[in-house]
């Protein structure tokens, strides 16, 4: 298991599960994308 923090969306965009953060509280997970 790797967690990657970072504010850079087009790293962001490169991980395959992504979960942000607003003003110090965990959002909903963003969907994963399929590219297979």
């Amino acid at each position: 298991t790797l967690v990657l923090v970072t504010h850079d969306p087009a790293l962001a965009a490169r991980c395959s599960r992504q979960v942000s953060m607003h003003s110090g509280r965990i959002e909903a997970p963003a969907p994963v994308k399929v590219t297979a």
